[in-house]
């Protein structure tokens, strides 16, 4: 059985070594990064990466009193989800005192006297120098696989596994963040490193060698984000994801109430993509204040059934005043899909 896990990519940066600079991978990288914050004058700090590590880096640091800066190669925040979720989630940033560099590295870090003082971004053609006295890489994960050679891998070098996550190797297993799998709604090999999926991965390995039967494992690609005050959450693709691959497909969104209008007042965002021909539902992406993660984990069920759009629109919910209106935003959503 393979578990290797993965290791933080180390961005090559001039200066990477000089004290002030850490990678936040485990409890033991958690600790180091609050025992330097407590012990050190810290007021600047910069954040490489503006995935989900990143961007709750951010709101750690913010609650901890500190000047942060977030960097992103990326056009935008979160990169995985479509651009509009991502200009809410950097509004949000913005609102809180982050500043959010997108489209831009760190190039080299300043340092006087052994430690770190500053850092030098890349834009385009320009260059900025930003003051650090911290800097967290936060710039993603590779599969920690490079001891082994003769299973068959992924280009990022996941260890490519079927559903009873058996490898290309007679009675080799892997699971974890070590390893790739097919995407249950399109097919093709899908880097999902998660806990969650990780979870699942080590429960079906079990029952094999344990000789009971594994419950099937569909991977749909579902994530949540809780940043300040807005929540964030994708299940199956989202619409770069479904143009990316070419598929005849069909987005739209709505704002709907989170609850029954005379009972609270935050909204929440539903984007749906679905097959444009067969309307079966393809992915979901929501975002707002309120009840939003169950909200895709509705859609989540409803890709992993099949579900068409309309037959999404007419779920019989549970319905009550303090959790959504009589049609609930998630129908409303489905329902004038057209």
């Amino acid at each position: 059985l393979l578990s290797p896990g993965a290791s933080p990519v180390r961005p090559p940066l001039k200066g990477i070594e000089i004290e002030g600079i850490f990678t936040l991978r485990n409890i033991e990288d958690t600790d180091r990064i609050k025992e330097h914050i407590s012990s050190h004058r810290i007021g600047s700090t910069v954040i490489v990466g503006a995935g989900f590590i990143g961007l709750e880096l951010s709101e750690a640091c913010r609650h901890y009193g500190k000047e942060v800066t977030v960097v992103e190669l990326a056009d935008h925040v979160l990169p995985a989800f479509d651009p509009e979720v991502s200009e809410a989630l950097e509004a949000e940033l913005a609102e809180n005192g982050v500043t959010v560099r997108v489209g831009t590295m760190v190039q080299s870090l300043i340092e006087e006297d052994g430690r770190i003082v500053g850092a030098v971004l890349s834009r385009g053609d320009g260059t900025e120098e930003i003051p650090a006295d911290i800097v967290i890489n936060s710039a993603g994960i590779a599969p920690a696989t490079s001891f082994i050679t003769n299973v068959e891998k992924a280009k990022n070098g996941a260890i490519c596994v079927n559903e009873r996550m058996e490898t290309s190797i007679p009675d080799v297993y892997a699971a974890g963040d070590c390893s790739i799998m097919k995407s249950a709604v399109t097919g093709d090999y899908m880097y999902a490193p998660l806990g969650t999926n990780a979870n699942k991965q080590g429960r079906i390995i079990g029952d094999i060698l344990g000789e009971a039967q594994p419950k099937p494992f569909k991977l749909i690609g579902s994530s949540a984000l809780r940043l300040f005050g807005m929540d964030a959450a994708k299940v199956g693709l989202s619409e770069k994801e479904a143009k990316a691959r070419g598929l005849n497909y069909k987005a739209h969104t709505i704002t709907g109430n989170s609850y029954a209008s005379y009972y609270g007042t935050e909204k929440l965002n539903i984007k749906l993509i679905y097959d444009a021909d067969t309307r079966k539902i393809l992915g979901a992406e929501t975002y707002g204040q309120g009840i939003v993660v169950p909200r895709a984990n509705y859609y989540a069920i409803a890709i992993y059934a099949g579900l068409t759009v309309d037959e999404m629109g007419f779920m019989d919910l549970c319905y009550s005043p303090p959790f959504s209106g009589v049609w609930d935003a998630a129908l409303i959503a489905s329902n004038t899909a057209k």
